[in-house]
């Protein structure tokens, strides 16, 4: 009967210690559940290619640390956790036709994590994280083309972004690079908060989100060139005025739009100034090569 009763306590304590996580569950709710398998994580170790439509890239894993080999695609009910050595880049092309989901997604995960888009789609249900790791390891995302979707939070360098029955995460570096494509974020693009360090430059392409925050002193940077373009949701020129007083937001412009496909909305661009100055410093350097 003792030895019972002392198993019993174990399986107790253990349920406590380790409890089953799921996107829905214990990093929302905290409830428990039993239904939603464990997280997709990249199989650096062994995977085949660098493509995130290979379903023999991924495997599952749980809070505390078990692995299960599964081999196949995460589900948009699912949280992937994505950690590849920096400049061997897991890539979401047009090739992969089905389309990149994942009800949340952080990068990176014990080791640095380097996500590319260059056309298709990446559709995230919840927050998109860029730089949140338990050792301070950074995050990197190069944009240059395709559609990005998120419906919460686009964090690019930040602290703690779920709570971790494992208390496993901390704070990390994340660094975004865009060319071109189109990224909508359905609440705010934070950069630099919450004790980390993010960096995002814009140079091409569209981002449209309901609003910025950048984190003050050196934590948080934007750097917005050539074409690229942030709108933000209704009047916000004040805020982004502040943030560019402030430096956070670099030879950076806003304006409030009356008419166009961005009609009352708030645009961030480069000041025209710099367009001037890279316009001056293209023709140089087209006279010289000539």
């Amino acid at each position: 009967m003792r030895k019972f009763v002392y198993l019993v306590t174990l399986i107790f304590l253990l349920s406590i210690a380790c409890p089953a996580l799921a996107i829905d569950s214990i990093y929302r709710t905290g409830a428990g559940q039993t239904t939603v398998p464990p997280d997709p994580i990249w199989d650096y170790p062994a995977e085949v290619s660098s493509a995130w439509g290979d379903g023999n890239n991924w495997i599952f894993w749980d809070p505390c640390n078990s692995y299960y080999p599964a081999h196949v695609l995460p589900l948009s009910t699912q949280r992937v956790l994505l950690n590849r050595g920096t400049g061997y880049p897991v890539l979401i092309s047009a090739a992969d036709a089905a389309g990149a989901v994942a009800a949340e997604l952080q990068m990176t995960f014990w080791g640095e994590g380097d996500l590319t888009i260059t056309g298709g789609s990446l559709t995230v249900g919840g927050m998109l994280s860029v730089g949140t790791a338990p050792d301070g390891e950074n995050g990197y995302m190069n944009i240059t083309g395709g559609t990005i979707s998120v419906g919460g939070l686009f964090v690019v360098g930040g602290e703690d972004p779920w709570e971790d029955p494992c208390d496993l995460w901390g704070s990390g570096s994340g660094f975004v690079t865009m060319s071109g494509g189109n990224v909508s974020v359905g609440s705010t693009l934070e950069i630099g908060t919450k004790a980390g360090f993010g960096r995002m430059t814009l140079d091409g392409g569209t981002i449209t989100a309901a609003s910025l925050d950048i984190g003050a002193g050196e934590s948080g940077r934007l750097f917005i060139g050539y074409t690229g373009l942030l709108v933000l949701a209704g009047d916000q020129v004040a805020a982004v005025n502040a943030l560019i007083t402030a430096g956070l937001i670099p030879g950076g412009s806003v304006e409030f739009a009356l008419d166009g496909p961005h009609a009352f909305n708030t645009l961030v661009t480069p000041e025209p100034a710099t367009l001037t100055l890279l316009g001056i410093g293209g023709l140089a350097l087209l006279r010289r090569k000539r």
